[in-house]
């Protein structure tokens, strides 16, 4: 039998062509899909700060012969939701029941005693035990004012008992925990 150059191409033309129908059928039929999973975060910190103003008493004219009140204020900032307690420290006298102003003379028995309250009508000492005698907040994640009450006594001074005349101070240090 006789071969035709011809056909023997064609031949293996088809053949060729079937081979390459069938890698490219068989190239979409092993596709495959892989997936991954991944995190996206975000924190917002739990952060609180503290501004405090200075308490300033109205000036004596001589005998102290009624309370002397005062009130200022403290700025509180903390993220929302962030429970935090206020504590005022004793000042230079370490005793947040017995704070004293103490006179630039500093003579003995000059100082003058204070109170700080948490309340207007000044009856809630504010110290710095934590559960009895601080401020309890929430943090709403901007400022919140919270005022400071404060009283000088009369009663130590009646007339004939009046503190030498001059400038008294002390520094209490505001702390908040949160």
């Amino acid at each position: 039998m006789r071969t035709y150059p011809l056909f023997e191409s064609a031949a293996r033309c088809g053949k060729f062509l079937a081979c390459c129908a069938l890698l490219l059928a068989s190239g979409h039929a092993s596709a495959a899909t892989v997936s991954a999973d991944f995190d996206v975060t975000f924190e917002v910190q739990t952060v609180c700060t503290l501004a405090a103003a200075a308490l300033v008493f109205p000036a004596a004219n001589g005998a102290i012969t009624a309370d002397v009140n005062a009130q200022t204020s403290l700025t509180v900032n903390c993220s929302n939701g962030v429970q935090y307690t206020i504590a005022l420290s004793g000042g230079g006298s370490n005793d947040v029941t017995n704070r004293q102003l103490t006179g630039q003379a500093r003579a003995a028995g000059t100082d003058i005693g204070y109170t700080l309250y948490r309340d207007a009508a000044r009856t809630l000492n504010w110290g710095e035990t934590t559960g009895t005698d601080t401020l309890a907040g929430n943090g709403i994640g901007a400022d919140q004012g919270v005022t400071i009450y404060g009283s000088i006594p009369a009663a130590p001074f009646g007339v004939g008992n009046t503190p030498p005349a001059g400038t008294y101070q002390d520094t209490i240090t505001a702390t908040i925990t949160y």
